[in-house]
């Protein structure tokens, strides 16, 4: 089966490597037989923010935006009517390749330059959205690559459960496998929150008869089920 990093980590604390947390599963018995790197194609990008944003004097339509890019300030234009100064952006600086395999290169229009171009999400295979540019969190650092700051960099790693371990056949039994070995504690997201069934008013009853066999048991009562003829699978 396979599983992301990230899936894992909703429910443990990894500080391990991909590849550490690999080799830890394969001595515990549960082989991996590939760690899979899930890199978007998107060097090059990096966050910035609009610091200020006036119309090209000879170019109706056209923005000339200043953007903040973590190191220094660049000119950039931008047609996109949905920018606002301190909008935090996408921007591909010039050298980067788009998805698309479009090189993104400086270009002068009217006597102003363009080091790089502003993006929506349809240009960075994000999603189907290019109805303007892209806007990040607001507290988007700049200078940021694209991936680090959207967290969409991610690993893989496909493990070889065998028979006699059904209990890694999910998501929650391999992050099991991994706070066992790394010593951390598991999360839980899914809570048993349905109250206790005792006292007075319960339409039924357990009686244990052999407490020392059976210390505990549970029952729960579903009421309103309605039984119906299940489906045939067998064409």
């Amino acid at each position: 089966m396979r599983v992301t990093l990230k899936w894992l980590e909703k429910y443990v604390e990894i500080e391990e490597s991909a590849q550490e947390i690999a080799d830890m599963l394969t001595l515990q018995g549960l082989e991996v037989s590939e760690c899979i790197p899930v890199r978007p194609r998107l060097e090059g990008v990096i966050t910035s923010r609009i610091v200020s944003l006036e119309p090209h004097p000879s170019s109706q339509g056209l923005w000339v935006c200043r953007m903040e890019t973590g190191e220094q300030n660049c000119t950039v234009l931008c047609g996109a009517q949905n920018v606002a100064v301190g909008d935090c952006v996408p921007l591909a600086v010039p050298g980067t390749s788009m998805p698309d395999g479009k090189v993104i290169e400086a270009a002068t229009l009217h006597g102003i330059v363009s080091e790089g171009m502003l993006c929506s999400e349809l240009e960075l295979k994000l999603s189907e959205d290019n109805s303007g540019i892209m806007k990040l969190p607001a507290d988007t650092s700049p200078g940021l690559e694209i991936g680090r700051a959207l967290a969409l960099e991610d690993d893989v790693l496909d493990v070889e459960v065998t028979p006699n371990r059904p209990d890694c056949t999910s998501v929650i039994g391999i992050a099991r496998e991994v706070a066992g070995f790394t010593g951390q504690k598991m999360d839980l997201p899914v809570k048993n929150d349905l109250p206790l069934l005792t006292g007075e008013g319960v339409p039924f009853s357990v009686e244990i008869l052999d407490p020392e066999d059976c210390p505990r048991y549970t029952a729960r009562l579903l009421e309103n089920v309605e039984r119906t003829p299940g489906r045939d699978l067998s064409g």
